[in-house]
């Protein structure tokens, strides 16, 4: 899968038209590396995901932006740093805290 995504990235595949799918691709990635427990790798997709949600004038921001945070949580998650890096002020701050919650109980 990611060397599809990075076929796909070197082709110049990804555009306005086809975005969401890179969103989802790389929402996969990220689920995939965590199934797998490849964390080395984690952060650089996690970071990819975000970056593809400003693509485009936020295109498509509003609608995958939980996947980022959630992909965020599940990565603090697995390293047991909980509580570095989260968001404060952000309109997703109840979503990301109340799945800490459940993790630590």
């Amino acid at each position: 899968m990611i060397n599809t995504y990075h076929d796909f990235e070197k082709e110049d595949l990804f555009g306005k038209n086809n975005q969401e799918e890179k969103i989802i691709q790389l929402s996969w990635i990220v689920n995939a590396l965590l199934k797998t427990e490849n964390t080395k790798a984690l952060d650089v997709y996690i970071e990819q995901l975000h970056d593809a949600l400003f693509d485009f004038n936020k295109l498509f921001y509003d609608k995958y932006v939980w996947l980022y945070y959630q992909s965020k949580v599940m990565a603090l998650a697995f390293s047991g740093k909980y509580m570095e890096g989260l968001p404060y002020n952000t309109g997703i701050f109840m979503f990301v805290y109340m799945n800490l919650i459940s993790l630590n109980f």
